[in-house]
């Protein structure tokens, strides 16, 4: 399209509809998708909530991501930096939390490579400034981490092993 038509993605919002069942899927055609990442998190947050909850029919992977951004939206509204703002908020709060979460539990030199390592992951820096449920997987992988620790150190603590079970 921009071959033929030069400043077509300039001109507003395009939506795509690939066509996954070509036997050959041209590369050309691959780095252009780049330009429609994210639409599927803007177009439930647009929907009441009725519109939403068939959507979510359809992507059984992450309801609860789309469920909390739909919910976020009616707050925060649709721009880029809302949609945006859940996943920079969770990429800050999942190495304070563990720190938070393991303070008692860990030696100090311990508890600071582990959140550090936390805080700087650059696959988990780069995709949670996404608009997608990366971030969710990201804490709730953190979370895991955290509350599997403290059982196993607690020896099966029943409040750990159902925060576990729950960050899963």
């Amino acid at each position: 399209l921009e071959q033929r038509q030069p400043g077509f993605f300039r001109a507003g919002y395009n939506i795509v509809y690939p066509a996954w069942e070509l036997p050959g899927y041209p590369d050309e055609w691959s780095r252009q998708l780049d330009r429609f990442d994210e639409v599927w998190t803007a177009t439930i947050a647009l929907q009441d909530w009725k519109g939403a909850l068939d959507m979510l029919r359809s992507d059984i992977i992450a309801p609860f991501y789309y469920v909390c951004i739909w919910a976020w939206s009616k707050v925060f509204g649709l721009s880029n930096f809302a949609l945006r703002a859940p996943g920079m908020i969770l990429a800050i709060a999942a190495p304070a939390l563990a720190w938070l979460m393991l303070r008692r539990r860990l030696g100090l030199r311990e508890l600071a490579l582990f959140t550090v390592l936390i805080a700087l992951w650059i696959p988990g820096l780069y995709y949670t400034q996404e608009a997608r449920r990366y971030a969710f997987v990201f804490f709730g992988a953190v979370l895991q981490t955290v509350f599997f620790f403290r059982a196993v150190q607690g020896k099966g603590d029943r409040r750990d092993i159902a925060g576990w079970a729950a960050a899963g």
